[in-house]
Parts: C-alpha cells; sequence; structure tokens
C-alpha cells in the first residue's frame, strides 16, 4: 500500500477523499492508505463477505463503512465458498480448479449470500472513489464490469489478477488489461506476487488525473 500511495502522489493530481476496498479480508491495507493520506474511518469502505472476518473488521475499525454484500456483476443468491481460519482469504464465489479448498480449507463451507454490483455500491457511497483496491479470488473482471458507467466515478485501482486458471471460469489478466484501457485507465505499475507468473498486482488510473 505504501507503493500505491507514492505513485497517487507523485504521478497523479489525485487527492483521495475516500477509500474503498472489495475484499478486505482484515481491513489492514484500507487501515494503511487511510493513515497514508491522513483520512477519516468514515472516509473508508471495505467490503467483506466471510461473517467471520467481518467480526474481525468490526472490531479493529468499528467506523469503517463495512458492507456485507459480495459484489458481481448480477444481482443474485450466489454459492460463496467460504473458509476460516488462516486460509480465510482465499473464499470467493467461484470453485476452484484444484484442491486447495480440500486440502487447505479449514472448515470449508458452502453458503449463499446476495450479492450486488458494483453501481449499487457507488450509490450507497454517494461520492467519487479516488482509491480502489480489489483482491477477490478470481473475480476481478466480474467486480469491474459490475460498476457499469459508474466506473468513472474510481479514480484508480490496486488489483491482484491471476494470469492462470485458479477459480473455474474466471477470466485472466489480459482481459482485465483490456477492460480497464477500454475504459481509460493506463497502468502506473505492474509487479509479479507470490508464485512466480501466477498472479500479479497492478496499478491503473484514469487518464484524467495523470500528470
Amino acid at each position: 500500500m505504501d507503493n500505491y500511495a507514492k505513485l497517487i502522489k507523485e504521478l497523479t493530481t489525485i487527492i483521495p477523499k475516500t477509500i474503498l476496498e472489495i475484499g478486505s479480508l482484515h481491513g489492514h491495507d484500507a487501515n494503511t492508505l487511510k493513515t497514508l493520506f491522513e483520512l477519516l474511518d468514515s472516509d473508508v469502505w471495505v467490503v467483506e463477505p466471510n461473517p467471520t472476518q467481518q467480526l474481525q473488521i468490526i472490531n479493529d475499525y468499528p467506523n469503517f463503512n463495512l458492507i456485507k454484500n459480495p459484489i458481481f456483476n448480477k444481482k443474485e443468491i450466489h454459492d460463496f465458498y467460504l473458509i476460516n481460519g488462516y486460509d480465510a482469504g482465499t473464499s470467493s464465489l467461484f470453485d476452484r480448479v484444484d484442491t486447495w479448498y480440500e486440502l487447505h480449507g479449514n472448515g470449508l463451507e458452502k453458503i449463499k449470500l446476495q450479492t450486488i454490483t458494483g453501481k449499487e455500491l457507488i450509490e450507497l457511497i454517494k461520492t467519487p472513489v479516488e482509491l480502489c483496491k480489489i483482491d477477490v479470488e478470481g473475480l476481478t473482471y466480474e467486480v469491474l464490469e459490475s460498476f457499469g458507467d459508474s466506473i468513472d466515478l474510481i479514480y484508480s485501482f490496486h488489483i491482484e489478477c491471476e494470469h492462470k486458471e485458479v477459480w473455474k471460469n474466471q477470466k485472466l489478466y489480459d482481459e482485465i488489461e483490456k477492460f480497464l484501457e477500454n475504459k481509460n485507465y493506463f497502468r502506473l505499475y505492474f509487479k509479479w506476487v507470490a508464485d512466480g507468473d501466477l498472479q500479479s498486482d497492478s496499478i491503473w488510473v484514469n487518464k484524467k488525473y495523470l500528470k
């Protein structure tokens, strides 16, 4: 998050007033951004569908705006593969192509959750979002797509993407890259993370806000 903040300060005209983290897990990254830009807890919105992780966020950051519905490109009741414990961050709306859930999941449970769209989320926030971090375990494309025309109200993104299929029917980095470029976003940063060429972090900014 330090690098995200540094690039926003140095290479853009963005003055952050609102932070959105989709797939928050524990709220710590959102809190780091809040601290770096000297914002208030009330300026932070976090989305976390995992009920156990929601409790942690409520305990650690009671004044954050917590959204409990997963973000998806359709508003519907959807399966959610719920993991608790150390591997909670691998919970997802999508099933995996491998046996990770069976081998590493601490109490895997498939539950039903009501999804909302990113467009609905922006309507709830009622203000542009200058900083948006997305880490949603295979659903990055669907989350971005779900904003519709409201995506223009998000000035920058920090996103995690897969370059090989991990979750069934997921869209990979190349499709996400094309989507963002078509929406007038420019990539400021790219870095491989964790397992070599499996996942990457990238930072994107609407070209209107480049210096």
